[in-house]
């Protein structure tokens, strides 16, 4: 089973970098990017950009400026502060609003997101139900946290996931979720996929 909600809350040492170089380091050069709007007194929000991906790593998208706000964690109430990482699943700006709209949540919530947890955005996706928050478990090249500056900013990897499997999710646990999600690897990326839920599946 891979590691537990608590290592989102950790401490790293390494190289001072701004978090755009330490991302680009990880996920390949920035293509593009998207200015989302004012959110309290941070200027000019949450931003969305796109990363080319590397050898070792796919296309995503990620959240530049969420981590500017400090979420308080509901399990150990530590502050944290965190980026929200998409893989590149079909149409990206469909995708970008919707990240946007995530983040814009999590920064009026002023609440950390934990392992296991999902948003609904059923309504404003034709495609998707809900993204789920977890750890970038399924890439190893990929670390769970980076070091930007002086600031400890933890990645938060953001699955779009179908309405079958949201209802899953709060049935069968956050765990029992993602031993399907490992079954399901390479079928992760494909906008056109099936739930891996089926709709009339025991819970």
């Amino acid at each position: 089973m891979p590691p537990s909600k608590d290592r989102w809350e950790t401490t790293m040492s390494s190289g001072a970098q701004s978090l755009p170089m330490k991302l680009e380091s990880v996920f390949g050069p920035i293509q593009e990017g998207w200015a989302g709007p004012a959110i309290g007194t941070v200027e000019p929000g949450v931003q969305v950009v796109s990363f080319a991906g590397t050898r070792s790593t796919p296309p995503v998208l990620a959240t530049l400026g969420l981590s500017d706000h400090i979420l308080t964690s509901r399990q150990s109430q530590r502050g944290i502060r965190i980026e929200l990482v998409c893989v590149e699943v079909g149409d990206v700006a469909h995708l970008v609003p919707l990240m946007m709209m995530v983040s814009q949540r999590i920064v009026q919530s002023h609440d950390a997101v934990l392992r296991g947890d999902w948003f609904n955005i059923s309504g404003l996706s034709s495609d998707w139900s809900g993204f789920y928050m977890t750890l970038p478990i399924f890439i190893d090249e990929v670390d769970h946290a980076v070091q930007a500056g002086n600031e400890i900013v933890n990645l938060v990897w953001t699955i779009p996931i179908k309405q079958a499997e949201a209802h899953f999710i709060d049935r069968s646990g956050w765990q029992a979720w993602e031993d399907v999600l490992e079954e399901n690897l390479d079928k992760l990326s494909d906008p056109r996929r099936a739930s891996f839920i089926g709709a009339d599946a025991a819970f």
